[in-house]
């Protein structure tokens, strides 16, 4: 018979629940029953890999972990994604605190149109207040333990078009590992939505206050940042970003439909 603690009793997953098809789904609350330290988020949906969209808000009881002025990518919190812990929140919460998170704009061409049904799990650890004491509130910890991801919002792109994502840092944040995602707006590459043009798109830049992190003047392939990646450690980027500083990524649409391109940085802890 193994030995249950009951200090580790729940404290593995914390989810939402299903939230049924809706072109928006705002402030879905995730509310623990015990305090814990959240860890890797995830999300699912009835369309897999398949759809994408905005995640335009996520708050620790009431305190945004976003850094930037734009949304993330609701496919780069798939449970497929290689992250190697770089999809980690780090930030306690208290028993009954909620974790909440809105996201909607929704692509391609979904029924409904653009609804999506949607499941949000986060991994967590159990806090232990007789090592650690009291669950600290999230405004305790400061700026920099808050900080999650970095949302570089979409953009779409018509065939043979160069486009950029940009961003405006909200607070000081050292940037981790870029997540970018390539979908065909229309569905027409069926059945895989995005994996086929994203073969055949490529990242010209990528700036931090005009500074650029690429190496030469060529291109990258897109591929090299996507789902399908699965070098974690490597797309790490470990540069610190000081407030109101702007993050631009170059990418240009070399396939054949027109496209919508999307990403975000997951942040390391500074």
């Amino acid at each position: 018979m193994p030995n249950i603690d009951f200090r580790d009793s729940q404290s593995f997953v914390l989810g939402s629940g299903f939230q049924a098809n809706a072109a928006v789904h705002n402030n879905v609350p995730l509310t623990a029953s015990r305090d814990i330290m959240l860890g890797r988020l995830v999300a699912s949906n009835q369309f897999g890999t398949n759809a994408s969209g905005d995640v335009t808000a996520c708050t620790v009881q009431g305190q945004s972990i976003l850094t930037s002025n734009q949304p993330a990518a609701l496919r780069g919190f798939n449970p497929q994604l290689a992250d190697d812990g770089a999809n980690y929140i780090g930030v306690p919460l208290i028993q009954n605190g909620v974790i909440a998170i809105s996201s909607g704009n929704y692509y391609p061409a979904l029924p409904g149109p653009n609804q999506l049904q949607i499941t949000w799990g986060c991994f967590t650890d159990p806090w232990d207040t007789s090592k650690l004491g009291n669950v600290p509130p999230p405004d305790a910890i400061g700026p920099a333990g808050l900080n999650y991801v970095c949302g570089m919002g979409q953009v779409n792109a018509a065939i043979g078009a160069q486009v950029t994502l940009q961003c405006t840092v909200l607070r000081d944040v050292q940037l981790g590992m870029l997540y970018l995602e390539c979908v065909d707006q229309l569905g027409v590459v069926a059945p895989n939505l995005g994996y086929q043009v994203e073969n055949a798109v490529q990242v010209n830049n990528i700036r931090i206050n005009q500074t650029e992190q690429l190496a030469s003047n060529a291109a990258v392939p897109l591929t090299a940042f996507t789902l399908e990646s699965k070098d974690e450690d490597m797309k790490t980027l470990g540069v610190i970003a000081p407030m109101n500083s702007t993050i631009q990524i170059v990418v240009t649409n070399n396939s054949g439909v027109a496209v919508t391109f999307a990403g975000h940085f997951y942040c390391l802890p500074s």
